[in-house]
Parts: C-alpha cells; structure tokens; sequence
C-alpha cells in the first residue's frame, strides 16, 4: 500500500489487527483497518474504480491504475477531515496526542476514532455514494451523530459502565445509520431494526434513533 501523506509520522499505528492498542494515544487507525476501510471504500462506494474484492486482490494493478487508487484514497480522507471538526483538529496537529486523547479514551470519545467506527462510517458513506458524489455523502455523514455516548453507538458500540468496545453489532448500527437518512437496504423494515435495535441493546422500550431526514 503506498503510503497516504495524511498518515505520515505517527498518525497511523503499524498494528496488523484491526484492534487499536490502549497505549497508543497519537495514531487515528491501525494499518490493518486502514487497509479493510479503503478496500471497502474501492469496493462499494461508485466511482470508475469500483472492482469486486476478489478482483481487487487476484492481481496488482499497473502504477497508473494505482495511483488513480491513491488518490481515490485520499480524497475520501479530505472529504471526511473536511466535514467531521474532530478529523481536523487530528490531521492539523504537529502533536497529535491531546487530540487523540480528546477523542478516545475510557471517556468514550468520536466514533470515527475507533477502527470499528471508521470502517462502518465508510460503509454507510459508500452507501450514500449510489445517489450522490462523495463529498455530498461524507457531507452527510457528517449530520449523523458522531459521538459513541449517542444512540446508536451506546449500548451497541460502546458499553457506558464497563467503558469497553463492543464489535458484535456492525450490521444494526450500520443499517439504523442509514434509516436515519432513509437510505436503509429494503430488508431491513422500520419494524426489523427496531426488534433487532431492542434485542441487542437489551432495551425492549428502546425505540430508534430519530431520522435526520
């Protein structure tokens, strides 16, 4: 993978696992979850580059077809520093460890700090991708809630009283995401999300998120 200039320095964390180490306080991602975002970012999102995975990863692309893919890459990374403050504040610091710490630690912190996070705000912007550019879709996205102490994410990313990740849940908060837009796949009904939303947060009265739209 060529090397994005946003992740210069130690802003990416060389960790082959998609699990961000608790002492690692100035990366935004790992290399491994960076590596599964972009190819979920290439594989889902429509552009001219759009390939199947298999594809994808049968046989290397010239270095023309992959610079296209670099700066593929990193236009979805502008996008998000443009839209989301907290990317910003991130991709702006000469010290990026305030930062960090501001938005991840037993605090809970911004979703998009969390490899989890990011790879399912990448699925949910790939998705918004079939009827709008991408800097339309990371806008957006950026009117979702963003925090892991609002709804969805509490309960079924995050757990408040233990302050621990929780990974079982991607396709419930992926798809309650994209119902709050009105953009959520057909088979999954208003009444589906809602008994799965109830199920996993171990909430029976919970109800959906409000849609933003």
């Amino acid at each position: 993978m060529k090397r994005l200039k946003l992740f210069a320095d130690n802003r990416l964390a060389f960790v082959a696992s998609n699990n961000m180490p608790t002492a690692n306080t100035t990366s935004l991602t790992t290399i491994a979850n960076l590596y599964d975002v972009l190819t979920i970012l290439f594989t889902n999102a429509y552009s001219d580059l759009r390939e199947q995975k298999a594809d994808l990863q049968r046989v290397r692309a010239d270095d023309q077809t992959l610079d296209k893919y670099l700066r593929f890459a990193e236009s979805y990374f502008l996008q998000l520093r443009k839209n989301f403050k907290a990317l910003d504040e991130f991709f702006s610091a000469k010290n990026t460890e305030p930062v960090v710490k501001k938005y991840r630690g037993n605090h809970g912190g911004h979703v998009l700090f969390r490899p989890i996070g990011l790879e399912i705000m990448t699925r949910v912007i790939a998705r918004f991708t079939k009827d709008m550019s991408l800097a339309r879709a990371a806008k957006l996205a950026a009117e979702l809630p963003d925090s892991l102490d609002e709804e969805p994410f509490r309960w079924l990313m995050w757990e408040p009283n233990k302050k621990i990740m929780l990974n079982g849940h991607k396709v419930t908060i992926r798809e309650v995401l994209l119902y709050m837009v009105g953009k959520n796949a057909k088979n999954y009904t208003e009444a589906t999300l809602l008994e799965r939303y109830q199920r996993e947060t171990g909430d029976d009265a919970a109800e959906l998120p409000e849609k933003i739209r």
